[in-house]
């Protein structure tokens, strides 16, 4: 089942309001945006997922719409493949998380409140 991912959210926009906006175009199997883990704030994004032939016309739909004074971009989402052997990855993985610049832009994804 495809995901879409939405950019450029109002940063008050809740998942009941996404899964609102893409239920006029097909069934919405979930809905989510993303929240800072460190300040618990909203971000700009979400993610949400539905039958193909319904994403597709959501996509065609409402991408560069406008909601709430914001022209929201609505893309497929497409599966992180890195190039790097394994024990390469891995490396950069650990040093990634060690860096606490990093991690202070850890984002995750709400379904509901």
């Amino acid at each position: 089942m495809p995901t879409l991912f939405v950019s450029n959210l109002p940063p008050e926009t809740t998942p009941a309001e996404l899964e609102k906006i893409f239920s006029r175009h097909g069934q919405v199997v979930q809905a989510q945006v993303a929240v800072s883990q460190k300040t618990g704030q909203l971000q700009n994004f979400g993610v949400v997922e539905m039958p193909e032939a319904d994403a597709q016309w959501a996509c065609d739909t409402l991408h560069r719409s406008w909601y709430k004074n914001n022209c929201i971009e609505v893309q497929y989402s497409r599966p992180f493949v890195s190039s790097r052997a394994p024990q390469e990855r891995d490396r950069y993985r650990d040093n990634r998380v060690s860096d606490p610049r990093l991690k202070s832009r850890e984002v995750y994804l709400v379904s509901g409140f």
